[in-house]
């Protein structure tokens, strides 16, 4: 096995090579990985991986081209080619990375496998090292060998190879005519070192079968093997630049050389005459691929061009119309193709073609099909011209589509593989601990959920809301201020999704909630169906705003009574203050009060008394007498008797029970005292230990 890298600058040129192989070599594609995103066909995709790796990496050959290749008659399973593939990508360090595998066939049935790896990190952006890949390549072949059997050989130069290693061309077509490129190398290097001349050289390379010619390009010499193989008198083969080549062979004379036509012409000859050989068997008709099968199935299903589009569209396929400019382009690429030896197809202009999702082109033909043409051409007649695209729209059209189906199976396995949300546990939750919808709806309520639908319209919405939450971050990092972060998970018509209290939107998914379940015992409660996320949103908003001023009367009320207990406390304290500066005094201080608050009723008293007796003495200067009272008077008078004796009473009882909350006011004052000074003093006071101190004073 012989394993050879090397690093690569041009992505397209890469892909194209892999793509269509040498002269006479047949491609057989293999895989391209992770290419979906970047280009409609591999060779597109590697050019958008090099305008990536120019713009924001310094990377000069950002790809990596491996050749794998075996011994002549000996063959791998495709299992073992791509056993060889992964180590070769593990050992190398582009594990993961965007890779295309083909493999080329040679016209005697011999394969060897090409990877081409971009090695541009895309998440770091940065070029992955490859190492000592010459050692690290060498070192896999070698244990390939050994695991698989297989004769070992080595690319690289032996001891007993006097010349230098051949080119890849020279050596591509050694192999392919099945000679010794080393041996016929050394040997032409033996004889011109061991000739005196160019007649010299000519000489002994005749001794060897060899013919020397007149080279195509540049005045160089070209060496003819037996077999017509085409080695140049190169520097690297011979160590001599063209001019020292030229003087070396200024002997000879160079009309009478051979061109390298003629040469091979004469190779040609001199091979022995095969016997008759039998006649090779009739190549049998290559079987479709998949696409292919896919669009003869959609043809043969169908009657009419709608069902034909329909059956095609289930696929991934679409129809599209071939354009004038595509067309030439097709017949330049078709003649390019020929000139290295291999096959392009060509379109028509106004040709109906169809496209499928990974940029493939395919005519509808007798092979594609399995119709014959006039069938063909009368049911592609109904189909209106004007209604399809040309192939390049049509292209970018089904990348288009098949990058959102990628994007929404790569949401549908990360939604599967990660672990349920909060929001979601609730939900279940909910679901297990109730019975009816109207349970549902409350325990959802409590947990300030709405369950919404989204609309075409939601969608809309919520761009809006993220480009506006983008604005405030932005403007809010400028001033240092505090934003609010909502968070909106992406949301596609038809997802179910729930809104919290303050706006959120948290995407349902079916793999962690019955969400049919969900929506049918909602129904129970709601008629009409879910909300839209929209109105979810706003009915939420409203709630929020309710709430806001219900607290905010609430704040107002406590703030109220907060003022209120502060000032009894004010008070309370103030009181408290006199209490304690009359501590020595207060009975008396209460007697006293007493006392003056009898004497003022006694003044008022008689002064009332002395006002009645002059009013009776006036009465009686001018009326003879005290006046006659009326039963209504007698009894009102009476009446403001009683109520003035309650309001007496209920004046001593306050008197009496604001008393005894001071005393129980000074005592507690007065322990916590007399507590304070013995802990300064560290005695407990006895009973008559004031008394006794105030005699010795």
């Amino acid at each position: 096995m012989i394993a050879k890298g090397n690093l690569h600058g041009n992505g397209g040129k890469l892909a194209r090579y892999m793509m269509t192989g040498e002269r006479g070599e047949e491609v057989e594609f293999v895989e391209a990985r992770d290419l979906d995103g970047f280009g409609a066909d591999p060779v597109a995709a590697f050019e958008a991986l090099q305008d990536i790796a120019r713009h924001h990496t310094q990377a000069k050959k950002p790809f990596f081209h491996t050749q794998t290749r075996l011994a002549p008659g000996e063959q791998l399973t495709r299992e073992q080619w791509m056993e060889v593939a992964e180590r070769e990508e593990k050992r190398l360090g582009f594990e993961g990375q965007p890779r295309i595998i083909t493999f080329h066939i040679h016209e005697n049935g011999e394969r060897h496998m090409h990877i081409g790896w971009c090695r541009i990190d895309l998440e770091e952006m940065r070029a992955i090292d490859p190492g000592l890949y010459k050692n690290h390549l060498n070192q896999i072949a070698r244990d390939f060998e050994k695991k698989f059997g297989l004769r070992e050989l080595s690319g690289e130069r032996q001891p007993e190879d006097r010349a230098k290693a051949p080119g890849r061309g020279e050596e591509e077509e050694s192999r392919r005519i099945g000679t010794d490129v080393r041996e016929i190398r050394t040997a032409i290097l033996d004889c011109l070192e061991h000739a005196d001349g160019g007649r010299g050289f000519r000489a002994a390379l005749a001794e060897r079968g060899l013919t020397l010619a007149n080279g195509d390009r540049r005045d160089c010499f070209v060496v003819i093997d037996e077999a017509g193989g085409h080695h140049a008198l190169n520097k690297k083969l011979t160590g001599l630049t063209l001019a020292a080549m030229r003087e070396r062979m200024s002997d000879l004379d160079r009309s009478e050389l051979p061109t390298v036509a003629q040469a091979k012409q004469l190779a040609a000859e001199r091979q022995p005459q095969p016997e008759l050989q039998p006649e090779p068997p009739k190549k049998t008709e290559r079987p479709l691929g998949r696409e292919a099968s896919d669009i003869r199935t959609a043809w043969q299903a169908t009657l009419t061009p709608s069902e034909l589009e329909t059956a095609l569209a289930a696929s991934d396929i679409s129809l599209a119309r071939v354009s004038p400019e595509e067309a030439k382009a097709s017949q330049r690429t078709a003649a390019f193709a020929r000139e290295a030896g291999n096959f392009a197809p060509t379109f028509n202009e106004g040709e109906i073609v169809a496209v499928t999702g990974r940029g493939h082109v395919y005519r509808l033909d007798e092979r594609i099909t399995g119709s014959a043409a006039p069938e063909i051409d009368a049911r592609l007649a109904g189909i209106d011209h004007a209604t399809l695209l040309n192939v390049a729209d049509t292209k970018e059209v089904m990348r288009e589509a098949s990058l959102e189906t990628w994007k929404g199976e790569q949401r549908d396995a990360r939604e599967e593989a990660r672990p349920a949300s909060s929001i979601e546990i609730k939900i279940a939750e909910a679901l297990m601990d109730t019975l009816s919808g109207k349970e549902l709806a409350e325990k959802l309520e409590e947990a300030g959920l709405t369950i919404a639908r989204t609309t075409p319209s939601d969608e809309a919405a919520l761009e809006a809301l993220r480009q506006d939450a983008k604005l405030e971050s932005y403007v809010a990092y400028e001033t240092l201020d505090p934003v609010q972060r909502l968070q909106l998970d992406p949301v596609l018509p038809g997802d179910i999704a729930a809104v919290t209290r303050y706006g959120n939107v948290i995407r349902l998914s079916p793999d962690k909630l019955d969400l049919d379940d969900l929506e049918r015992r909602l129904a129970e409660v709601e008629p009409r169906g879910l909300p839209s996320i929209v109105e979810a949103r706003a009915q939420r908003e409203i709630d929020r705003e309710e709430t806001n001023q219900h607290w905010a009367d609430i704040r107002a009320e406590n703030l109220e009574a907060r003022q209120e207990r502060n000032a009894a406390y004010d008070g309370e304290q103030a009181f408290r203050s006199h209490v304690n500066a009359a501590e020595h005094g207060v009975e008396s201080t209460f007697e006293t009060a007493a006392d003056a608050m009898d004497t003022g009723m006694h003044a008022a008293s008689a002064l009332a008394k002395g006002i009645e007796k002059a009013l009776s003495y006036f009465a009686s200067f001018f009326g003879g007498g005290e006046p006659k009272l009326t039963a209504a008077q007698r009894e009102q008078n009476a009446k403001a008797q009683q109520e003035q004796d309650e309001a007496r009473a209920q004046q001593a009882f306050d008197q009496k029970n604001e008393a005894a909350r001071d005393w129980e006011i000074f005592e507690k004052d007065r322990r916590q005292q007399q507590d304070k000074h013995e802990e300064d003093l560290g005695y407990r006071e006895r009973p008559g230990d004031r008394e006794r101190q105030r005699e010795r004073d």
